[in-house]
């Protein structure tokens, strides 16, 4: 028999956000959730950042930094100096940020914003909305020293070479739902309606990915828009502590077992990778059974609800969260 995992291994991702809110508002996007209009951001701190580079020397993690979340990462004014603090704490580490490009275009012009932010990052990936028409403006106005590169030219979302250092440009997926690289969901409800045709399925984000918010508040993955299952902030409590808190612990036994039939998993319809690989990536273990204390912890995560003084739910979402509620 395998042995039943103790300490779940350290993240290979680190989903960051630099900002919460957009430039844009896209109907495909969760940001509807969250938003009824673009702008009213909220960014991350560089004496956030500085707390989450301490806390990941003082753990010895190793991931990768992808920049995205809830909102447009680049409209942070500070971006450009916390990649700075980044590669200075860790030279080797792989970072890229995914944005719709509307920022690049802004003060001095996408040649000096690419390379700036290039100074420190491996991949600018661009999402070239059709119906924005922003891509086209910033590839038209950068005469910079980088390769510009399509995808699928590159793979981002696997580990890299630290040296790797290209702007990526994705094809639009408002129209092309299916591409390689992100399969299009509905974001855990947020981005569409709820969806069970994974309601027994796993899922590896929690497993392999730590999802940090603008303010340290830690989630259970990249697609908890509404901040339904938090976990605490790193700035009162380490972030080793709360990658292995009893909640957390709880909602992977949940997933490993029984499938996604809580808080924001039900009802969520993104695909997972490598599953069989869980719950660890050396596939050497598993995980014990999911007990009635796991049940109460995650319920009393639930029942906390969101923070956010405006959570936009459709009915579809007050449908599903009753039903996990009974």
């Amino acid at each position: 028999m395998k042995p039943i995992i103790k300490r779940q291994p350290p993240p290979f991702t680190i989903k960051f956000e630099l900002t919460e809110g957009c430039n844009l508002h896209c109907g495909f996007c969760g940001i509807s959730s969250i938003r009824r209009k673009p702008g009213s951001f909220r960014f991350m701190t560089k004496d956030t950042a500085r707390e989450v580079i301490k806390q990941l020397k003082e753990l010895k993690w190793f991931p990768k930094l992808d920049c995205a979340m809830h909102g447009e990462p680049l409209m942070n004014p500070d971006s450009a100096e916390i990649f700075d603090m980044f590669r200075e704490a860790f030279p080797k580490m792989y970072m890229y940020v995914t944005s719709n490009g509307g920022p690049l275009l802004r003060g001095k012009g996408a040649t000096y914003n690419i390379d700036r932010l290039m100074e420190s990052l491996n991949v600018i990936a661009l999402d070239d909305y059709r119906y924005a028409k922003i891509v086209p403006r910033v590839l038209k106005d950068y005469k910079g020293n980088y390769a510009v590169k399509t995808y699928p030219d590159i793979q981002i979302y696997c580990r890299q070479k630290f040296t790797m250092k290209n702007i990526l440009i994705f094809p639009d997926i408002s129209v092309n739902r299916s591409i390689r690289a992100r399969k299009f969901n509905n974001q855990a409800g947020a981005a569409g309606p709820a969806d069970f045709r994974f309601y027994k399925s796993r899922c590896c984000k929690p497993f392999r990915e730590i999802a940090i918010k603008h303010d340290g508040e830690i989630v259970l993955c990249c697609n908890d828009w509404r901040r339904y299952f938090r976990l605490g902030n790193l700035t009162d409590v380490h972030m080793g502590k709360l990658w292995n808190h009893p909640a957390m612990r709880a909602a992977r036994k949940v997933l490993f077992h029984e499938g996604r039939n809580f808080s924001i998993c039900y009802g969520c319809n993104s695909y997972a990778y490598r599953v069989g690989l869980l719950p660890d990536l050396s596939a050497k273990h598993t995980m014990g059974k999911p007990s009635e204390n796991d049940r109460r912890l995650i319920k009393e995560i639930v029942k906390k609800g969101s923070d956010l003084e405006n959570v936009y739910v459709d009915s579809f979402r007050d449908i599903g969260m009753r039903k996990v509620m009974k």
